[in-house]
C-alpha cells in the first residue's frame, strides 16, 4: 500500500483564503510512519497574523523563499532507492496544498509533490464505501487540534495511521479468503461428487471412498461397493 512513496501530512495556517492575494503565515508537516517524530515547521515573514493560529515563537520568522528552500531540504532528507517520491496528504488539500504549491513555485520554481495531492477524508471514505463518511476518520486523532500546523499535522497523521492499518486487515482477510476459496477448488476437483447439486435428506450418506451420495435405504455403494460405515 503505497509503495515506493513518502507519505507528508501537511498542515497550513493563513491569514486569508485567496493565495494570489493572501498570505501563509506558518505550516507544518510529518512524515507518515509508526513513531511520527520527523516533523517540520515554518514561521512566515506577512503583514498580518493568520486567523486562530498558534505560533510557536522560539521559531524564527523567515522570508517565504528560505522557508520553502529549508522544506525542500528536509523533504529530500528521506528519500531512499525504494521510496524516492512524495505524496502530499491533507485534512482539506484544496486549501492546505493551494498555498504550499503557490509558494513553492513563486519562490523555487518547483514543487517536489508533483501536481496533486490525497484528502484524508476521501481515503476513510473507500474504505468505509461510503462516500457520505469523510468525517468519521477524526475520532482516531490523538493530538490536540490547536491550529499549530504542525501538531495539527501529527494528529492528522495519526488518523492516517489509523486508516492505513484498518486498510491493511481488510487485505489480508480477503487474502485469507481468497487462499480458503482457492484450497476448497482443489478439493473439489480432487474429490469430485459425481451427482451435481445433490439434495441430501435425513439418513442419506456419502460413500467415504468415492464420494457418491448414497439414500438412506442402501447399505453399500452403489459405484463402489462399499459398505455404510
Amino acid at each position: 500500500m503505497f509503495k515506493n512513496k513518502i507519505l507528508v501530512v501537511v498542515d497550513v495556517e493563513s491569514n486569508g483564503p485567496i493565495v494570489s492575494q493572501d498570505e501563509m503565515t506558518s505550516f507544518g508537516a510529518v512524515i507518515v510512519n509508526k513513531e511520527l517524530k520527523d516533523t517540520f515547521y515554518a514561521r512566515l515573514e506577512c503583514g498580518k497574523p493568520g486567523f486562530n493560529e498558534t505560533v510557536d515563537y522560539s521559531a524564527p520568522i523567515e522570508k517565504p523563499l528560505d522557508a520553502m528552500r529549508r522544506f525542500e531540504t528536509w523533504l529530500k532528507g528521506f528519500v531512499t532507492e525504494k521510496s524516492n517520491s512524495f505524496v502530499f496528504v491533507s485534512d482539506n488539500p484544496c486549501f492546505d496544498w493551494q498555498f504550499i504549491n503557490y509558494y513553492f513555485l513563486t519562490t523555487i520554481g518547483r514543487n517536489p509533490f508533483g501536481f496533486s495531492g490525497r484528502r484524508i477524508g476521501d481515503i476513510w471514505s473507500g474504505l468505509t464505501s461510503n462516500i457520505n463518511d469523510h468525517h468519521e476518520w477524526r475520532q482516531f486523532v490523538k493530538t490536540l487540534h490547536d491550529h499549530n500546523p504542525t501538531n495539527d499535522a501529527i494528529g492528522h497523521a495519526e488518523a492516517l495511521n489509523e486508516i492505513i492499518n484498518q486498510m491493511e486487515k481488510i487485505k489480508i482477510q480477503k487474502q485469507n479468503n481468497n487462499l480458503i476459496q482457492n484450497n476448497n477448488l482443489i478439493e473439489n476437483k480432487q474429490n469430485p461428487n459425481p451427482n451435481p447439486n445433490p439434495k441430501m435428506k435425513p439418513g442419506d450418506w456419502i460413500c467415504p471412498q468415492c464420494k457418491f451420495l448414497i439414500y438412506a435405504s442402501k447399505s453399500e455403494c452403489k459405484k463402489c461397493g462399499s459398505r455404510k460405515v
